[in-house]
């Protein structure tokens, strides 16, 4: 039996890291277009510890069920059917290199949200960290370039509110 270049690609582990963006729902899309017919989706949510002294918290608790419980309610409404759901605490690109060696993950696809700047110095890159550091193959998702029609014309407005 000979297998065409799109079965050969197919993948039976893979691990969606999921930050409950638009774009961890556009890697999760691709990725179960990569999956194997017998492979199994692994999507993961890291949240990370939170200090009581940090000013700038945005959770209404510090403490780790409240908020594992929240994620797990919220990824449980993204999931496409048969795919396990996974939160864990820590720092998210070593939690998640951690989770791919856990299951022997032969893919990760994940989102990249396309911080520059001062933007991306302050926060880091998880992308960046996980395609360096694992020991898969990583597909990082990227939102595609503007098209010309997503331009403003010449003589006209954009309201950006």
């Amino acid at each position: 039996m000979t297998l065409t270049m799109c079965e050969m690609a197919r993948h039976r582990r893979v691990v969606v890291p999921h930050d409950t963006s638009d774009m961890a729902d556009l890697a999760l899309r691709e990725a179960a277009s990569l999956l194997a017919p017998d492979g199994h989706l692994f999507v993961v949510h890291v949240l990370e510890r939170i200090d009581p002294l940090t000013p700038i918290v945005v959770w209404p608790t510090v403490e780790d069920e409240p908020r594992r419980r929240w994620a797990h309610a919220v990824l449980s409404e993204r999931l496409p059917i048969g795919a396990s759901r996974h939160v864990l605490i820590g720092d998210p690109a070593r939690q998640i290199l951690d989770f791919l060696s856990q299951v022997d993950a032969d893919l990760v696809v994940m989102p990249s949200h396309g911080r520059t700047g001062l933007a991306h110095f302050a926060l880091g890159s998880v992308a960046e960290k996980v395609l360096r550091l694992a020991s898969c193959p990583t597909l990082v998702v990227k939102k595609a370039p503007h098209t010309p029609d997503d331009r403003p014309r010449a003589g006209s407005t954009r309201r950006t509110s």
